[in-house]
């Protein structure tokens, strides 16, 4: 990404996160930001979890995709009512979290 471009997406996202004071709501609007800015450079989909450290739990906040109508329908329950113990290390998720570094596999 070119410093352009990466001065318009921080700008965009600063005016987000003065103008919100709703997290999930920020999370919606920074993940379809986040996605719509940088689709040029194939990215599909990005997610936000949050960390509740007294569980001991990651929790599910949002994610945006443009398969979103169609992930959706297929998952089980809504995104947001998704956790996962800290505990759980084969989870790319909780992976992402302990090792505090981007995961990534060739499986869904």
């Amino acid at each position: 990404m070119d410093t352009d471009k990466q001065a318009i997406l921080l700008k965009k996202t600063t005016a987000l996160l003065l103008g919100t004071h709703d997290f999930r709501q920020l999370a919606r609007q920074v993940t379809d930001l986040v996605v719509k800015e940088l689709k040029d450079q194939n990215l599909i989909g990005a997610a936000i979890f949050r960390v509740h450290e007294q569980e001991n739990l990651v929790y599910a906040y949002t994610y945006a995709n443009k398969y979103h109508k169609l992930i959706d329908a297929l998952l089980p329950a809504k995104f947001s009512q998704f956790n996962i113990a800290l505990s759980r290390t084969d989870n790319l998720v909780v992976r992402t979290v302990v090792a505090n570094e981007m995961q990534h596999s060739e499986n869904i």
